[in-house]
């Protein structure tokens, strides 16, 4: 006998619906034996530290965009805009790594995004590692390299390989804001 069509999807949607519950129970760190206000606290916990997260993230984008608006102003080339920014980026990139170390408390959420991916890894080792190359891209490119190194905080697992990695991620979203900021910088220029 064949499934009814319908039957199939109501079968695929509460697959999909169980599969999602996982994922974000491993996200916000939330087990079976937990109770509502526990499970309440680690969600609110984990929004929260990702507020403060963005917060922090937006400042240092504002300050980025100054350090290259102030240096092309000043007639400061490419390459030394870029060491300039690639010098804040590794002080704000540390400061978030240290104080994971010394607190304890992941606010950009690398570990929980790690505990997700190992969780959709689980069951699909394809969409595991494309999740993770997401987050990957998404910290080079956007929030920041700190979140790569807890990230992959199981791999790594040396101080010296932490610095290495911090240094060339650092250096690659310098390198690429740099050119993104200039031009920003001389459009807004070219129009006053």
């Amino acid at each position: 006998m064949v499934p009814h069509p319908v039957n199939q999807s109501i079968r695929w949607l509460r697959r999909i619906g169980i599969f999602l519950t996982e994922v974000f129970a491993s996200f916000f760190d939330i087990h079976r034996s937990d109770n509502v206000l526990t499970s309440g606290g680690k969600v609110a916990t984990k929004v929260s530290s990702r507020v403060l997260y963005k917060i922090l993230d937006y400042w240092t984008i504002l300050a980025s965009a100054a350090i290259v608006a102030h240096m092309k102003k000043e007639g400061f080339a490419f390459w030394p805009t870029a060491g300039a920014l690639w010098l804040f980026d590794i002080i704000v990139a540390a400061a978030f790594v240290l104080w994971h170390e010394t607190t304890g408390h992941d606010i950009t959420l690398g570990k929980d995004f790690r505990r997700a991916t190992d969780r959709i890894h689980s069951a699909s080792p394809i969409a595991g590692y494309i999740s993770m190359v997401g987050v990957v891209l998404f910290a080079v490119f956007w929030s920041g390299p700190e979140q790569v190194i807890l990230f992959f905080r199981k791999e790594i697992r040396s101080f010296f390989r932490g610095v290495v990695i911090l240094l060339v991620l650092t250096a690659i979203q310098s390198y690429i804001w740099t050119i993104i900021y200039g031009l920003g910088y001389d459009l807004v220029t070219g129009w006053l």
